[in-house]
């Protein structure tokens, strides 16, 4: 297990998106996202108007052959 930093919130939510096609000959792809829908990072104390947003988003492809 990766350790959390303790700077991190360790509670996130987030959204998948995913799009693939199959051909008839088993080739296939796909294409996904992940989308933070929460903050991560706290509120800094140190900053009067603190506005970040720091939120967990990645994207994948694949290519594959189903047999």
């Amino acid at each position: 297990m990766i350790p959390i930093p303790s700077h991190l919130r360790r509670m996130d939510v987030g959204g998948n998106i995913f799009f693939g096609y199959e051909m008839a000959n088993g080739l296939f792809a796909q294409l996904n996202t992940q989308l933070g829908l929460i903050k991560i990072n706290p509120k800094d104390n140190r900053i009067t108007d603190d506005k970040t947003s720091v939120k967990n988003t990645g994207f994948g492809a694949s290519l594959g052959y189903r047999f």
